[in-house]
C-alpha cells in the first residue's frame, strides 16, 4: 500500500512554536542530516559543477529552510578542500537569518546571509547553481514547479534534494529523531517531513512539468533523492513570480 503524501506542517508555522522549539527542531536536522552524510554527497556535485567553471570560484545559491547547517558544511568543506566557492543563503525570516548568522560566526566561516520570501520576491540571478536541499517537502505540487522554473531562469545549474516519502524512511525518521533529540517538536517535525515528501517518481513528474524534459531523480544517500541539472536549454517560460 503506498503512503499518502500529506501537507507540510512547520513547527515555526504554528502559533504556539517559540525560541526553545525552533532551536530544537534546527539542532536536531543538523544532527539528521549529519548522521544521512548530505553534505559530503552534496559537496561531490559541487565539485563536478566547479570543474565545467574553471578559473573562478563557484556562484551558489542556497535556498535553505534555516532549519539545518548544510551551507556551513559545505562552505567548511569547500575552504578545508580547496575549492573556490562563493556561497549566499537565502532563509525566509528574520529568525533564521540570525540563527544562520550566528552559526557562521561561530564557525568563523565567509558567506553571505539573506533573508528572502522566494514566492514575493523572486530569485536573484547572477549564481552558476541554486542549491535547494531538504526544502521541497515544504510546497505542493504548483509551488514546487513554479519555483523550479523560477530557478532555471535565475542560474545555469540546479542542484535539488530532499527526503524520499517511504514506509522505510518514515521508520528512519522515527528512530533517527529519538536518537539525536529528545524534543517532541524535533520528532514531530522528522516524521511530519517524510509524510509530506515527494517519491522519486514524483518529483521526475515535477520537474518535467516544470522544464518541459526528462531529468534523472538518482539517490544520494539512503532515504533521499537528487537532481543535478547543468546548463539547461528549455523553451522560454512565463516568469513564475510577477
Amino acid at each position: 500500500m503506498s503512503l499518502p503524501r500529506r501537507p507540510f506542517p512547520a513547527v515555526d508555522d504554528r502559533a504556539d512554536a517559540d525560541d526553545a522549539e525552533r532551536i530544537a527542531v534546527m539542532r536536531g536536522h543538523c544532527r539528521i542530516g549529519a548522521l544521512a552524510g548530505i553534505s559530503g554527497a552534496l559537496f561531490g556535485h559541487l565539485v563536478r559543477f566547479a570543474r565545467r567553471r574553471p578559473g573562478r570560484p563557484l556562484r551558489v545559491l542556497d535556498l535553505s529552510s534555516g532549519d539545518d547547517d548544510l551551507a556551513l558544511q559545505l562552505v567548511d568543506t569547500a575552504d578545508r578542500r580547496g575549492l573556490p566557492l562563493q556561497m549566499t543563503v537565502l532563509v525566509p525570516d528574520p529568525w533564521s537569518l540570525d540563527q544562520q548568522q550566528q552559526m557562521m560566526d561561530r564557525w568563523k566561516l565567509n558567506a553571505d546571509v539573506v533573508c528572502r520570501d522566494v514566492f514575493r520576491q523572486g530569485l536573484p540571478d547572477g549564481f552558476d547553481v541554486i542549491l535547494c536541499a531538504l526544502w521541497m517537502h515544504r510546497v505542493d505540487d504548483a509551488r514546487a514547479i513554479r519555483l523550479i522554473q523560477s530557478m532555471q531562469m535565475a542560474a545555469s545549474g540546479l542542484l535539488l534534494c530532499d527526503w524520499e516519502r517511504s514506509r522505510t524512511n518514515l521508520a528512519a525518521a522515527w528512530a533517527a529523531s529519538r536518537l539525536v533529540s529528545r524534543s517532541p517538536a524535533l520528532r514531530k517535525d522528522a516524521i511530519d517531513s517524510v509524510y509530506a515528501a515527494f517519491t522519486r517518481e514524483e518529483f521526475r513528474g515535477i520537474v518535467h512539468r516544470a522544464l518541459a524534459r526528462p531529468v534523472d531523480v538518482e539517490r544520494l544517500v539512503p532515504g533521499c533523492w537528487v537532481v543535478r541539472i547543468d546548463e539547461i536549454a528549455v523553451p522560454a517560460i512565463v516568469p513564475a513570480f510577477a
